[in-house]
């Protein structure tokens, strides 16, 4: 049967699948999804976690999918030429979908499959997840407008999962009339019922998490990479005064090259836990145990989908102004807090503020709740569709 839509991804992302398996009982045979590698699937080594894993859900449920032949042999962790649609116009003659989906630029494989789309005449619809912070010199994004804004250009529509990835778009002189707002979501029901479940356990999380039970706990959550800068929280909070640390506590949730260093740096400190690499049935017992979620991230973090699943959790957020979310989803003093990022004093004042008044911090994790609820897989899917529409 041919499809209305072909995607052409990666490899099975946990954030991605609720909004294939919405297409698909939207769209049924009409939606396809062609994967490059089976990462995430099958288990394999994500180097900046540092961790061999894969995820504990099923990625594939719902819609109709297949992956390339070479598909073992391909791996996201290989960089830009570690996907590859090399059959990508065979393909779509065979499939002859009425559109295709790529999802940007990172990979030599989405180049692939949007230029077999343009040489079959078969429109393509863009999907990203960068914005403009971070443009360099002025040579750079000229070599950036040549290559990436030319693909944009090209789109019969680009998704925009945001206000700053919008703004890229318009950045590279993509008309607006093509640019449609189909927000980054996570699953927020099943994120909010998890955290009702879990409510009446949070004591013993936290003792199981190794925190104290009577402290408001900062949480970062992620990858313990350079760009999300998670020692800039350690710092805050170690600096914080002797009466507000015995108050609080930290949580880091996740592994990665920074690992060793954090540790060192909390000296053993009772109130600074290290979780470990928590996979995805155990992020809810993680934001069970915490108060507010803390990201610190540069210009790197595109998006930040931790900031969507603990405030889908009814957690208040303090991030940096490079996250890419905070414009859409951190409104400074009502549902979180915002801070420029690198400044550890002003990290630190944001944390103290938290301390200082509990109520107002539950407060904002109740707003945050009902704000990351308009981030949705209903409004991500009819963006698809409406796009689609205009492909025809």
């Amino acid at each position: 049967m041919r499809p209305r839509l072909a995607a052409f991804l990666s490899h099975p992302i946990q954030h991605y699948a609720p909004r294939f398996a919405a297409l698909g009982r939207r769209m049924g045979d009409d939606f396809r999804v062609i994967y490059s590698s089976r990462h995430g699937v099958d288990a394999a080594r994500d180097p900046e976690f540092g961790e061999t894993f894969a995820w504990d859900m099923d990625l594939l449920a719902g819609y109709a999918h297949e992956f390339e032949p070479d598909a073992r042999r391909h791996s996201p962790a290989a960089g830009f030429w570690g996907i590859r649609f090399q059959g990508a116009r065979e393909r779509l003659r065979h499939l002859r979908p009425r559109a295709v989906m790529t999802f940007g630029w990172l990979y030599a494989g989405y180049w692939e499959a949007a230029r077999a789309a343009a040489s079959e005449g078969i429109p393509y619809l863009l999907r990203t997840e960068s914005n403009a912070l971070a443009k360099g010199s002025r040579l750079r994004w000229r070599v950036k407008d040549w290559t990436a804004g030319r693909l944009c250009r090209g789109a019969s529509a680009c998704l925009a999962i945001g206000t700053r990835n919008e703004e890229l778009y318009r950045a590279y002189r993509v008309d607006p009339q093509r640019i449609l707002m189909a927000p980054y979501f996570v699953d927020n029901e099943w994120f909010a019922r998890e955290a009702a479940r879990l409510r009446g356990s949070r004591a013993e999380l936290r003792r199981a998490f190794g925190l104290p039970p009577d402290a408001l706990v900062f949480i970062f959550m992620g990858k313990l990479v350079a760009k999300k800068r998670p020692g800039d929280l350690l710092e805050a909070w170690m600096g914080l005064a002797p009466e507000l640390k015995s108050r609080s506590a930290v949580l880091f949730g996740g592994n990665g090259e920074l690992a060793a260093t954090l540790r060192a740096r909390a000296g053993g400190d009772s109130r600074v836990a290290f979780a470990g690499f928590l996979n995805r049935g155990r992020l809810p017992e993680a934001y069970a145990a915490s108060d507010v979620l803390v990201l610190p991230s540069d210009a790197g973090e595109t998006w930040g989908l931790v900031v969507n699943e603990a405030m889908a959790s009814g957690l208040a957020t303090v991030v940096s102004d490079r996250v890419g979310c905070a414009p859409d989803l951190v409104d400074d003093g009502a549902t979180g807090r915002v801070y420029p990022c690198g400044d550890v004093a002003a990290l630190r004042e944001r944390l103290a503020a938290c301390i200082r008044d509990p109520a107002r911090t539950g407060a904002m994790g109740e707003r945050g709740q009902d704000r990351v609820a308009l981030a949705s897989v209903g409004r991500s899917v009819e963006a698809v569709i409406e796009a689609l529409g205009r492909s025809a």
